[in-house]
């Protein structure tokens, strides 16, 4: 009987019945647990061919456990918890979920945008927590996004989609990206380039839609707030460290800035009490893509991903090229 390689799943995805189709072909073990010590990561990982991972750390030094590991499969846009480089040396193709968390991560940072430019979140915690109030006058006074100027940094699949739903509050875009588009798709969109200095002075809203590398990596210190409008509100759903947290919190302590939404931090789960507390922020748990259809999109690619490369294809994520297939 030949035997089946081995795919692990370090984490239990939302959607497990997603995962059927990687049965019919390999041996899957699921750790339906608590995220797995480096310990007990370094036991489980020994025999794999194939991982499914979530955010988990897969480091130089886990790999060398992993001597017949062919593919990790990342569970999500950004791949910036994986060494990729480490993983291009030993012939381990790495793929990550684009295209399909599109959308949903779109919404959710037009609906952070409203959240805190129109006290949302705040105006329902004085309610549910029955705090007293007057039903007259200018009660929780609020900022317009309409017709407002909104600046979005990265403008990939998710920054575009960003700048096409702002246009339905007819609000001016504004977009600094490495590559600059082209007259006739800054047309279609209806946006307009930028340096990155001059988009922070312009800007009422910034939206961070920027993958986490090098050069994005505090791409926003306390240089970068200095510059920004005090009207103005920071979006992030990308990732957390591309804000210098530090420099956020002196920031809104300073009213350098009128407020934040953030769906992402730098240390996650933590978050620093600070930016917990303040009236002036809004936060929510990392959970861009966290919709049954996104996530279930999500589970379906990461084992299409899976099942490529283990029958010996090039994965259609794949991040980091030229990859082979073992013999």
């Amino acid at each position: 009987m030949v035997r089946k390689k081995i795919i692990l799943v370090s984490r239990s995805p939302q959607t497990p019945e997603a995962l059927k189709t990687l049965y019919d072909y390999f041996e899957v073990r699921v750790n339906e647990g608590k995220p797995y010590s480096k310990t007990k990561f370094r036991e489980a990982i020994k025999d794999v061919n194939g991982l499914f991972c979530d955010d988990d750390i897969i480091d130089r030094e886990l790999m060398e456990y992993a001597q017949k590991l062919e593919i990790i499969a990342n569970y999500g846009v950004g791949y910036n918890n994986i060494d990729v480089e480490t993983a291009q040396k030993r012939g381990i193709a790495v793929t990550n979920t684009p295209e399909v968390l599109t959308e949903s991560v779109a919404d959710l940072t037009i609906g952070l945008i409203l959240a805190i430019s129109r006290r949302i979140a705040e105006a329902n915690d004085v309610l549910k927590q029955r705090k007293p109030l007057e039903w007259v006058g200018f009660y929780l006074p609020a900022t317009d996004v309409h017709h407002k100027t909104l600046g979005i940094i990265g403008f990939g699949r998710i920054g575009k989609s960003v700048a096409q739903r702002a246009t339905g509050f007819k609000m001016k875009v504004l977009y600094h990206d490495i590559r600059q588009q082209n007259p006739d798709e800054e047309k279609r969109l209806n946006v307009e380039f930028r340096r990155l200095d001059e988009l922070f002075k312009e800007a009422d809203f910034i939206s961070l839609n920027c993958s986490l590398n090098k050069e994005t990596h505090h791409l926003l210190g306390e240089k970068q707030f200095n510059l920004i409008k005090p009207s103005a509100f920071l979006i992030n759903t990308s990732r957390g460290a591309v804000i210098d947290e530090k420099a956020l919190i002196k920031a809104l302590q300073m009213k350098k800035i009128a407020g934040a939404a953030l769906d992402v931090f730098e240390d996650e789960p933590n978050i620093p009490k600070e930016l917990l507390d303040a009236n002036n922020v809004v936060v929510t748990p990392h959970m861009g893509s966290g919709t049954y259809e996104t996530r279930r999109a999500m589970t379906e690619r990461c084992c299409t991903n899976l099942l490529m490369a283990l029958s010996g294809k090039i994965p259609q994520d794949l991040v980091n090229p030229p990859w082979k297939p073992k013999a």
